[in-house]
């Protein structure tokens, strides 16, 4: 028997799940970038809980940018 617990959001905060639906970044992914050596993305975790700061998402996202140069 699985028991699931109802995840309590915490204002400014997004857990794997709440990431993985708003910007289609798959749980498995979120985990290489909270490991990957260097471009980590910083998390809070609370227990067992993972829960990204949408200010280190947002971060992050641009310190990744691939820039494109126009011709």
């Amino acid at each position: 028997m699985t028991i699931k617990r109802k995840s309590k959001h915490i204002e400014g905060f997004l857990t794997p799940e709440e990431f993985e639906k708003k910007y289609h970044i798959s749980q498995s992914t979120q985990g290489k970038m909270r490991m990957a050596m260097k471009r980590r993305i910083g998390y809070v975790k609370i227990g067992s809980r993972v829960y990204y700061p949408e200010s280190e998402i947002k971060k992050y996202l641009e310190k990744n940018l691939q820039k494109v140069e126009e011709a």
